[in-house]
């Protein structure tokens, strides 16, 4: 296939914002807004509910926590991409885009989503038609004809909106099945929120590596307190080689967070690299 050989990139002087606004902010908070999540859960059961199957609520559940992997990048300008063969740019390639959505593959076989728009763009429908591709993906397969209500839960001016909207297109409420109620979807921490205290008992220091939009415990040191962040952008390292990450706190907030300050949601004491 022509596209094994060849891909599309995101030209370098595109620079995106640290934090992002405007369109790009606001599908951020979009995308990790519990009511919008818990809108997806309910679109996942609805379209099991139409094909006549009991909804399968952890792999729902497990789907819609992978959203968290989708991170809306401002673009300072216009969002121009150009096509790549062997490590070199196609001329005459170049082509000025509403979005450009790029998928990396971290490990652990978990997508990395980056949707990149421009700063002074307007949620067109071009925008949240790919935003919503993006979803569907990552659903897999859970939404099929239910998809089609995504785009207007996304043109939802607020989050008080959403259900109101779902009700009106008549989309059944989700209720979890007899003896399933320890399966209903699990909210995502917000980026501020404190660490609980069970979530705590999770959380390992170490010279850990981190990637952008990777969840982590922030905290001065190792008593406490502790808040979720994000990873945004790595930084250069410090005159001690130690690295620096940029890091989400929530609301419009960022700190610059040493490695040192920084801790990995895992079971494990072994390094991930």
């Amino acid at each position: 296939m022509l596209s094994s050989i060849v891909r599309e990139r995101l030209l370098e002087e595109c620079a995106s914002l640290d934090i992002p606004s405007g369109p790009a902010g606001r599908l951020n908070d979009r995308l990790r807004s519990p009511v919008f999540l818990s809108a997806i859960d309910r679109l996942a059961r609805h379209e099991a509910h139409r094909r006549g199957t009991e909804p399968d609520s952890e792999r729902i559940a497990d789907a819609t926590n992978r959203l968290s992997t989708i991170n809306v990048h401002g673009v300072v300008g216009d969002v121009v991409t150009e096509l790549v063969y062997r490590n070199k740019p196609v001329d005459g390639s170049q082509m000025k885009k509403t979005c450009f959505v790029e998928k990396t593959l971290q490990s652990g076989h978990v997508s990395q989503w980056r949707i990149y728009v421009s700063s002074d763009a307007e949620l067109s429908l071009d925008l949240l038609v790919s935003v919503t591709d993006v979803i569907n993906d990552i659903m897999s397969g859970l939404l099929r004809h239910a998809v089609l209500y995504l785009l207007p839960i996304l043109r939802c001016q607020s989050d008080d909106e959403i259900n109101i909207k779902l009700n009106s297109l008549n989309v059944r409420e989700g209720h979890a099945t007899p003896g399933t109620e320890h399966h209903r979807f699990r909210m995502m921490p917000q980026p501020g929120d404190t660490v609980s205290e069970s979530d705590q008992a999770t959380l390992r220091a170490g010279q850990w590596a981190f990637t952008v939009g990777e969840y982590v415990g922030y905290g001065k040191d190792d008593t406490g307190p502790f808040l979720h962040g994000v990873i945004k952008q790595q930084l250069m390292p410090t005159s001690d080689d130690s690295s620096t990450y940029l890091l989400d706190i929530g609301g419009s907030s960022a700190v610059i967070a040493n490695s040192s300050h920084l801790y990995k949601y895992t079971r494990t004491d072994r390094p991930v690299v």
